[in-house]
């Protein structure tokens, strides 16, 4: 039964769209002991760095630079807000997203693959024939960079969020890259950043890549 979502590549919603009634055994994790590993009551606090004001407030900025430093040291990560990607880009994006796996399967089903090399794939569990238990759930995934996707290869019905999403998730990105640099004194890499911003959207794979390269050997 490890196979049932994949022939008909439709996903967990062609197993709704099929008409069952019970939830299939490949879906089953067995009984489940949260208690044991809850973080409720956990004082951790993940550091959390406000973007706000970093490009009109030097003092603002060297903070935020500080910030970055210690939370990179300390745990290896750390979130941001007022990042500057509007409220409405995240809510239209997750609305159209919900309107590609509402579509007929016949729509979902030109999408449909397994190959994680493809920068557009829609598939049903990374891990359907893993022998761990599936997960109920489809996706519908696309990779922004370093290999920049091809418009006309985005589903028709959420193409036109899915680009704009991209594009100021890339301008975040470049922007903490920014950050991350002047932490680190890198004042070529910063250069290098900017110098990217100016570029056209199909001369940046090589140029992100090369970036890439260059926060490595510094490392």
């Amino acid at each position: 039964m490890r196979n049932v979502p994949d022939p008909s590549q439709a996903g967990v919603k062609g197993l709704l769209e099929s008409g069952i009634t019970h939830v299939p055994s490949m879906f089953h994790t067995g009984k489940l002991d949260l208690g044991e590993n809850s973080s409720s009551g956990s004082d951790l606090c993940f550091p959390t760095i406000d973007l706000n004001d970093i490009h009109t407030d030097p003092t603002r900025r060297l903070e935020v630079i500080g910030q970055i430093q210690r939370a990179c040291n300390e745990w290896g990560f750390f979130q941001v807000i007022n990042h500057e990607i509007p409220i409405y880009v995240l809510d239209e994006m997750i609305e159209e997203i919900r309107s590609f796996h509402e579509q007929e399967a016949s729509e979902r089903r030109v999408y449909y693959n397994r190959d994680f090399k493809k920068n557009v794939r829609y598939y049903s569990n990374a891990t359907l024939f893993s022998g761990q238990p599936a997960n109920w759930r489809d996706t519908i995934a696309y990779s922004a960079a370093p290999v920049p996707f091809k418009p006309e290869d985005l589903p028709p019905i959420c193409r036109d969020i899915m680009i704009q999403y991209s594009q100021k998730v890339n301008d975040m990105g470049l922007k903490i890259f920014e950050l991350l640099s002047e932490a680190l004194g890198l004042d070529e890499m910063i250069e290098g950043i900017h110098s990217f911003h100016e570029q056209e959207a199909y001369e940046r794979r090589d140029s992100f890549l090369v970036l890439l390269l260059t926060i490595q050997k510094q490392e």
